[in-house]
């Protein structure tokens, strides 16, 4: 039975086995249980969503009010307000 336990992929992350009722995927030198996929894909997706709210909020800070856009217009526009 030890022999058994030695052969069975282990998460390198958390350590669960597929006894633990989770699938454990192998890559080269490494392995990772569908828990710890969920549980980092829920990290990017929340870091994802972050940097686009700060992308967001970057890009409206550059665009410019009807008014100001106005005033720069009039450097270049003559009676426009008529």
């Amino acid at each position: 039975m030890a022999e058994n336990e030695k052969r069975k992929p282990r998460c390198s992350f958390c350590g669960r086995t597929e006894d633990d009722g989770v699938t454990v995927l192998s890559g080269p030198g490494v392995y990772i249980c569908s828990a710890c996929v969920d549980m980092y894909n829920s990290i990017l997706e929340e870091r994802e969503a972050e940097l686009d709210r700060e992308m967001n909020e970057e890009f409206e800070s550059h665009i410019l009010k009807p008014l100001k856009i106005k005033e720069q217009l009039d450097q270049y526009v003559i009676g426009q307000d008529r």
